[in-house]
Parts: C-alpha cells; sequence; structure tokens
C-alpha cells in the first residue's frame, strides 16, 4: 500500500510541468471600466511591448491627448539582469529596475525632477491573465496610493 502510495505521488510530481514565465508581448489597450485609477489618471492608454525574456521594451502612448508630461507617449526598456535602465521625459528622469517573479514582471521605478531634484517611488507588478487576454499593473506608490490599470490584448 506504500509503496503504491510513493509511486502516485512520483508520478504526480514527475508530470508537472514547471511554472512558465509569461510572455507580455503584444498591443494592449486600457479598460478603465475595469481599472482603478486616481482621478488624474489618462483612460485611454495603449501599450505596444516586446518580451524577449531576457529584457521588456514598452512603448507607451495615449490615443487621444498628451502623457501629463505633455508628451505624446513614452518608450523605455528594461533588463531582467538587475540593472537600472534610465529615460529622460520632458522634465523628467525616469529609473527602473526589472524582475521577473515568477509569472510576474515587476518594476521598481524611481522618477526625479530635473528642476529641484525631488524624487518619488513606486513599483508597477505585471501579471497576465491565465488565457493571456488581459493584462494588469498593479501600481503602488511610496505614501500607500495604489492605481489598478487594466489592459485588453488588441486583436
Amino acid at each position: 500500500m506504500a509503496a503504491v502510495l510513493v509511486a502516485s505521488l512520483l508520478g504526480g510530481l514527475i508530470g508537472q510541468t514547471p511554472t512558465k514565465s509569461s510572455d507580455f508581448s503584444g498591443g494592449w489597450v486600457q479598460n478603465p471600466a475595469k481599472s482603478t485609477l486616481m482621478s488624474v489618471s489618462p483612460q485611454d492608454i495603449e501599450l505596444s511591448v516586446v518580451d524577449s525574456g531576457a529584457s521588456v521594451k514598452v512603448v507607451r502612448r495615449l490615443k487621444a491627448s498628451k502623457m501629463p508630461s505633455g508628451v505624446p507617449g513614452e518608450t523605455y526598456t528594461g533588463t531582467t539582469d538587475g540593472k537600472p535602465s534610465e529615460e529622460r521625459l520632458a522634465d523628467l528622469l525616469y529609473s527602473r529596475r526589472l524582475a521577473r517573479e515568477g509569472r510576474d514582471l515587476v518594476w521598481r521605478i524611481t522618477m526625479t525632477r530635473r528642476g529641484d531634484s525631488a524624487t518619488t517611488t513606486f513599483s508597477e507588478r505585471w501579471s497576465l491573465s491565465e488565457d493571456g487576454k488581459m493584462l494588469t499593473i498593479f501600481r503602488t506608490y511610496r505614501d500607500g496610493r495604489e492605481v489598478t490599470q487594466v489592459f485588453e490584448r488588441k486583436r
């Protein structure tokens, strides 16, 4: 009886497939009705993501207006090797570190205003639905504010 139980358990473990990382590549459109946004948050965001495994390139743009910084969009890339990437956008400097945690992407971001060197930090956890049709970005600011953006895959 014990031998059957051990064989059954080992068979179950051997038959399991390891958790594969998610591929975030594709075009995404924010669904404001499913999102929890701040009053100043843009409603009409589109993302284009290229996930090579070792790096993730993001093109973020507004469909109908400009980003809060006054530019129509931004492009940034993060690598999963722990090294920060930097992006200058209008009078802001972003430093981003990217890590994979299970199936999720985690961005740790420091934003610095060039005029007075004031900084703020926040993190974003990106997760995909099991069917790969929905991308959820959960942003947490150091003061406790939270934003949840829900994106649907473009068809």
